[in-house]
């Protein structure tokens, strides 16, 4: 029998999404879907690129429940990111940078919808 407890495991993937929550925003996208950004670093957050459109109102939920309005700055399609910034400057910690992943490696995916944190774990693909 094995030692593996999935208990404390499944306790240690949570603790992980909560520590990633708080530098995650959402916002309405023009689709009328909430779509999730990242607080990456200097005030500027990073937003999938096909979810936002040049010239929309944007405006960010914190995972506070805070709302601020962001605008677009730039947006690379070859990379499918886009780049926001908020007015002022919300209080909210930068992701840290993860550490080198390959194929099979455990991943969990953080969200955040209305200012509600999402969670999803799987494997990283490629």
């Amino acid at each position: 029998m094995s030692d593996f407890n999935l208990s404390a495991f499944s306790d240690a993937i949570a603790d992980i999404a909560a520590a990633a929550a708080p530098a995650t925003a959402s916002f309405a996208t023009h689709q009328h879907r909430t779509a999730t950004a990242f607080h990456w670093r200097d005030g500027y957050f990073v937003a999938a690129e096909e979810a936002v459109e040049a010239g929309e109102e944007i405006e960010l939920t914190l995972s506070s429940g805070d709302k601020v309005k962001a605008e677009l700055v730039g947006r690379d399609p070859s990379t499918g990111t886009a780049l926001l910034k908020p007015t002022g400057a919300p209080d909210v910690p930068p992701l840290t940078k993860a550490g080198t992943v390959r194929p099979g490696h455990l991943a969990i995916a953080v969200g955040n919808s209305d200012g509600a944190s999402l969670a999803a774990f799987g494997t990283v693909g490629e």
